[in-house]
């Protein structure tokens, strides 16, 4: 089994944004085992989420797969 992601902007790092930014659009890849058929998801996890009081919340992310339609 073999799976690797790679997130933009990338986590661990401080993502600095302009006064008045109301969100964060997150990008990630996930390369996975051609011969896997394991259904694979990606969710990001926080606690920035004001309206929760600090709560960790799952963020879910939509699979695309026509590069096409993220620009």
């Amino acid at each position: 089994m073999y799976a690797k992601a790679v997130c933009y902007p990338p986590l661990g790092e401080p993502t600095v944004l302009p006064v008045g930014t109301g969100y964060v659009k997150f990008t990630v890849v996930l390369e996975t085992d051609a011969a896997s058929e394991k259904p694979w998801e990606v969710a990001l996890w926080c606690d920035l989420e004001l309206q929760n009081g600090g709560k960790w919340t799952e963020l879910a992310f939509e699979e695309v797969t026509n590069i096409t339609s993220l620009v």
